[in-house]
């Protein structure tokens, strides 16, 4: 009798492991019912998006330095014309740089799209975090568009979360050898939980302290 509870038990573990995609494909398969978009579509373009703003339930915060997220329109993006930038020239992150992703209830379910140059990004040079699981992407993007290329990242967990911290690297691009990749965000695809989970630890520990870096690129997306 034990050893069936026992069995039992770590079934019931298994199920509920969080299980990370770099498909999106493959991701809303897994998913199997409703989920929500924040793809920028209906936020004008230059729409500035201040530390503590909420979005379609995502409270966005940050530490960019002068710089605040941004609506932009310069490249191509994997949905319409929209996606999320900051306020420089070119509207691009930099390695180094993240935010991160509050959510009104728990969720299930994330997955978004990381847009860098063509040819530029390497394997695990964009993170996605969550309490208790987190992934970093492919070498080879999920799409490639004309100007760029789509990583996705997403996590299923049936415990759910309720925070989510997506950052860059400076392992294989050293902003301090004037070393610089760019990047940029769109389709947030969320998933509720269809019951309240207990509130993580802050994952704002993890922000790397990278405000202030010098905006030299080593891959443009033009």
């Amino acid at each position: 009798m034990l050893a069936v509870t026992c069995a039992v038990l770590v079934a019931g573990v298994a199920e509920a492991s969080p299980t990370t995609y770099t498909s999106q494909a493959a991701f809303f398969t897994a998913l199997g019912g409703p989920s929500q978009t924040l793809d920028f579509e209906s936020l004008p373009v230059s729409t500035t998006i201040p530390s503590g703003t909420t979005l379609s339930g995502i409270t966005f915060t940050y530490s960019l330095g002068a710089l605040s997220l941004q609506v932009r329109n310069d490249f191509d993006t994997t949905s319409p014309t929209h996606y999320l930038g900051v306020t420089s020239t070119d509207g691009t992150f930099l390695n180094g740089e993240s935010f991160t992703m509050d959510f009104a209830s728990p969720i299930t379910a994330l997955g978004l799209y990381v847009i860098g140059a063509p040819d530029a990004n390497m394997a695990g040079d964009f993170s996605l975090v969550a309490f208790g699981s987190g992934l970093g992407n492919d070498a080879v993007p999920d799409r490639f568009l004309a100007d760029g290329d789509a990583y996705f990242l997403g996590i299923i967990d049936p415990a759910g979360f309720s925070e989510a911290l997506l950052l860059s690297t400076t392992a294989s691009c050293n902003p301090a050898s004037n070393c610089q990749f760019v990047w940029n965000v769109d389709d947030i695809t969320t998933r509720s939980a269809e019951t309240a989970v207990p509130e993580p630890p802050s994952l704002l520990l993890l922000l790397p302290g990278a405000a202030g870096l010098v905006r030299l690129a080593r891959g443009r997306r033009r």
